[in-house]
């Protein structure tokens, strides 16, 4: 049982983690789910009541007249100056939303925009006039194919123009084979699909990498690709685009499953252990032992494919 602190009516209450709160006991009032509940004079002349433990953590230091003065300076601060993103605040507007400041501020655009809460700015929610955003979905739009305009090359075919949606959405393109001279009518995805870009091969390393590294039980803790000394431009000037007949894989000549660590696991993306290879024969192949794997497994972790 711990010993009851004895405070006289009238003294500043002792902090926990010293000092003294600049609380006054008045009185003790009965207890409160087994706590002490007091009678307290806060600085500014107010009298309020709370637990004692709530004062001698610290929690309470002032009585709700004092908080909400005290809240209200706080969020009542200047930004003016301060750069928030790619917003610098001007001025204050002078207008409030309920305790909150709103300003005026400036775009890196040159865009100048008004009314702008200050809790807004300071936790990041708004740090452009709307430029960001638009530049993001202009670019997202362009990587998933929504928005490719007239005259973009992809791979051997060029853009002529959008036709339609389909029912699923996808965006559907007449599209021109640059080899063939054929004028065909594609979706998105397809036109994806059958180019080697550098977004696709990343995505497959990606994919494999982790795959193999949940198989092995391992915590995956680093990037299947940032962390390759070979960029995905690299391994595509290497292995030649994604051939556009039918559905190829990328394959692992000496197999994923044949590393030890997540660190081989990345090793064995070397563009001399990858190539495209057609997904019927892919999954015959499967992980099996072959003289050529073994090789590369040797040059490339330093030893020896312990193979049943």
């Amino acid at each position: 049982m711990g010993t009851r602190l004895k405070i006289a009516a009238g003294e500043h209450i002792p902090m926990r983690n010293g000092g003294v709160s600049p609380l006054i006991l008045l009185c003790d009032l009965d207890k409160r789910h087994g706590l002490r509940y007091v009678s307290v004079l806060c600085a500014c002349g107010n009298t309020f009541t709370c637990y004692l433990n709530a004062i001698r953590t610290g929690s309470t230091s002032r009585c709700k007249q004092c908080q909400r003065a005290y809240i209200g300076q706080r969020t009542r601060r200047d930004l003016s100056g301060s750069s928030f993103g790619r917003l610098t605040v001007l001025e204050i507007d002078g207008k409030t939303t309920g305790k909150a400041l709103t300003y005026t501020c400036k775009c890196s655009c040159g865009t100048v925009i008004y009314n702008i809460p200050g809790g807004r700015l300071t936790s990041g929610n708004t740090t452009s006039c709307g430029c960001l955003h638009r530049e993001c979905l202009v670019a997202s739009n362009e990587k998933r194919g929504t928005d490719w305009q007239p005259g973009k090359t992809i791979d051997k075919y060029t853009i002529l123009e959008r036709v339609a949606c389909t029912g699923k959405k996808q965006h559907v393109y007449r599209v021109l084979n640059t080899e063939t001279g054929h004028v065909n009518t594609m979706s998105a995805s397809a036109l994806n699909n059958m180019t080697g870009s550098v977004s696709r091969i990343a995505r497959m390393l990606r994919a494999l990498t982790r795959s193999a590294i949940r198989r092995k039980g391992m915590q995956k803790t680093k990037s299947a690709t940032l962390n390759l000394p070979w960029t995905p431009e690299e391994i595509i000037a290497h292995i030649g685009v994604r051939p556009s007949d039918g559905e190829w894989h990328i394959d692992h000549i000496c197999p994923l499953s044949a590393a030890e660590t997540e660190d081989e696991v990345l090793l064995l993306n070397n563009p001399i252990n990858l190539r495209w290879l057609s997904a019927s024969e892919n999954m015959k192949k499967s992980a099996r032992w072959t003289e050529e794997g073994a090789r590369l497994h040797l040059l490339l972790l330093g030893r020896e494919w312990k193979h049943a």
